[in-house]
């Protein structure tokens, strides 16, 4: 079973092992376009893709904008925070330029009011929201599951981006050429990091002092990660899947020595599960990958605000 410290490369490559599903991953950009088509070679628009490009260069325009306002930003840091996600975009826009998006309908220009910081920032989280949905609808209808898993990314970090400001890390994750593999795989998978958050959970409340404020939140989502395992489970049983039994003991990505240790520990542990959900989304259909997309969201969620870095490809494994 893969552990929960692994790449989010790493675990896709680990979990889809023995099953022989994947056709290859590679840390850049350059993805296999659809088809199978040899990179260079004239290939069809992909029409789900063009959408997607266009709203992502919509928002680079926008942030350029901001980010050449006479009046704005008003600090360093937001300056720098703008800069990372307005690159974050620009790589969003490259890579669906490779995946078969392709630049036909050209970039826009930044707006012509781009003078206050204020006005601008609440269109660019509007215009995060517009653009989100579009991802989101178009992750829930795509029936490659590889692109569900790209679009599932995207919407995940515009849902994440509607107050601009937040910074965004480049840890050099890109899409890459992989097969998702089955349902049952990516729920086993998911089952895995069910049970390491648990498990680290519950150390986290035994090494803590029980006098502080992250206690409580702890013991309270630890009930809630339990109700998800046990739903997990149960999805398997249905499909006819045996539950494998829980680890000995996972290996946890960080300590327990300090609350700050433990709430980095357990914001980490959150990631990994954000990116098993992505991987259940992408492996299903319907209803059931409409859910999936939602716990991958609100995972996303919990992770950020326990302190976990926002990368351009959430989820991406």
């Amino acid at each position: 079973m893969p552990q929960p410290h692994l790449t989010r490369r790493g675990l896709a490559l680990a979990a889809l092992a023995t099953t022989g599903a994947v056709a290859g991953c590679t840390p850049g950009p350059t993805v296999r376009p659809r088809g199978g088509t040899a990179p260079g070679a004239s290939r069809t628009p992909d029409a789900a893709l063009e959408r997607a490009r266009a709203g992502e260069a919509e928002l680079v325009a926008a942030l350029d904008a901001a980010l050449a306002a006479p009046k704005a930003p008003r600090s360093p840091a937001q300056a720098a925070a703008l800069r990372q996600l307005r690159d974050a975009h620009a790589a969003h826009v490259e890579t669906l330029d490779r995946l078969g998006g392709i630049p036909s309908i050209g970039t826009p220009s930044p707006p012509a009011d781009a003078s206050a910081w204020a006005p601008l920032s609440k269109k660019i989280g509007a215009l995060e929201a517009r653009v989100g949905q579009t991802h989101r609808a178009a992750a829930g209808s795509a029936t490659d599951p590889s692109q569900a898993l790209l679009l599932a990314s995207l919407a995940t970090f515009t849902a994440l981006n509607t107050s601009p400001g937040r910074p965004v890390v480049d840890d050099t994750t890109s899409p890459a050429a992989v097969e998702v593999g089955t349902r049952t795989d990516a729920l086993l998978v998911l089952l895995s990091r069910l049970r390491a958050l648990a498990e680290g959970l519950e150390v986290g409340l035994g090494q803590i002092p029980s006098t502080d404020k992250l206690i409580e939140p702890m013991r309270k989502h630890l009930v809630q990660v339990w109700a998800a395992r046990d739903r997990v489970e149960d999805q398997l049983r249905a499909a006819g899947q045996g539950i494998p039994p829980a680890e000995l003991g996972y290996v946890m990505p960080g300590g327990f020595g300090s609350v700050a240790q433990a709430r980095t520990t357990w914001a980490l542990l959150e990631d990994d599960v954000t990116a098993a959900w992505a991987r259940v989304a992408a492996a299903s259909s319907g209803a059931d990958r409409n859910r999936a997309l939602d716990a991958m969201l609100a995972q996303a969620r919990t992770a950020l605000g326990l302190g976990a870095p926002l990368t351009r490809w959430p989820g991406w494994v």
